[in-house]
């Protein structure tokens, strides 16, 4: 941790907690040293609920307290993005369906010409043994 002192404008490391002093820098761990304290003793305050308390949450077991302000926010994009999330569903399943109408027009397709071409060779060796016959 770095001491952030007011009148001048260089960090110094700190080496123990004072009040009334900014800080910046430095790692979890460092905190709970500087304060002589344990992890369940720590409030750690956060603006995003995934990178700042989660985080802070699971992987430090300190307490927890999220500022609310950028929730709305988050909360805004979560609902767009299940509701994009659903559109997608749904156009995935459009797709799917229109792939089987396609695939069973393309089997229908083969079907017919391949009966085309049988009807057109049958009648062709009926020619034939006709002109021959004659």
């Amino acid at each position: 941790f770095a001491n952030q002192m007011v009148a001048q404008p260089l960090l110094q490391e700190a080496f123990k907690m004072e009040t009334g002093q900014v800080y910046n820098g430095g790692s979890a761990r460092m905190v709970e040293k500087l304060f002589n304290t344990s992890s369940d003793a720590v409030l750690y305050v956060g603006d995003h609920v995934f990178a700042d308390v989660s985080v802070a949450k699971a992987t430090l077991r300190w307490r927890t307290c999220l500022v609310v302000q950028e929730l709305e926010a988050e909360v805004l994009g979560m609902a767009q993005d299940q509701r994009v999330r659903q559109s997608i569903r749904e156009l995935q399943v459009r797709k799917q369906q229109l792939s089987d109408v396609f695939n069973h027009m393309r089997v229908d397709m083969r079907r017919h010409e391949a009966e085309s071409i049988m009807v057109g060779s049958s009648m062709t060796s009926d020619d034939e043994c006709d002109m021959a016959a004659a």
